[in-house]
Parts: structure tokens; C-alpha cells; sequence
């Protein structure tokens, strides 16, 4: 079975080097972001980090992305690592969301 991440990065609103960002299918609010390692890792553990260097400068991109967009009040970010944490898919992405 393909990982539905493996192959999302063609419909990346920004990008760097190790991630992606994408908007979510099922978006919680407008804006609803996800930032996704381009190498397939099961969660936030598995980044090397390079990987995390990256993920934090996407972050900041990200957000000002969404800053000069939708002008949120703020903002929620977060991971769900595991299946009892709610992973359903299991490559790891960041939750970017504003309130």
C-alpha cells in the first residue's frame, strides 16, 4: 500500500528542502495546514536532525503564510504520535492550525 504522503508533495503550498506543506482534505479551520517530512518517517521520533531544522524553518514560513492570509488570532500546532494518540496514517506531519 502507497503512502498517501509519499506521493502528496505535488500539491505543496511551500516547501524546503526535507518537507512540505499541504493544505489538509478535512480541514478543522481555514488554513489548516500540515507539514510533511519528504522521506517517509512513522512520526515526530523517527526526524533526524536535519529534518527538525527544516521542520522549524517551514514552521515560521508556514506561518507567516498564514498570517498574511487569514490574519489569525493565533495558532494550534501539534503531532499525534501512535494510534493511541490518534495516528491514522503513520508518516509523521505537523498540524498547523489558527484559531
Amino acid at each position: 500500500m502507497t503512502c498517501i504522503f509519499c506521493t502528496a508533495s505535488k500539491h505543496a503550498i511551500i516547501e524546503n528542502e526535507r518537507f512540505y506543506a499541504i493544505f489538509d482534505k478535512f480541514p478543522v479551520t481555514p488554513g489548516h495546514l500540515l507539514l510533511i517530512p519528504k522521506e517517509h518517517r512513522r512520526d515526530y521520533f523517527a526526524l533526524t536532525q536535519e529534518e527538525l531544522q527544516d521542520l522549524q524553518a517551514l514552521l515560521q514560513e508556514g506561518k507567516a503564510y498564514l498570517l498574511e492570509t487569514y490574519r489569525p488570532d493565533g495558532f494550534n500546532i501539534g503531532f499525534n504520535c501512535g494510534e493511541a494518540a490518534g495516528q491514522t496514517v503513520f508518516h509523521c506531519r505537523l498540524y498547523n492550525l489558527w484559531d
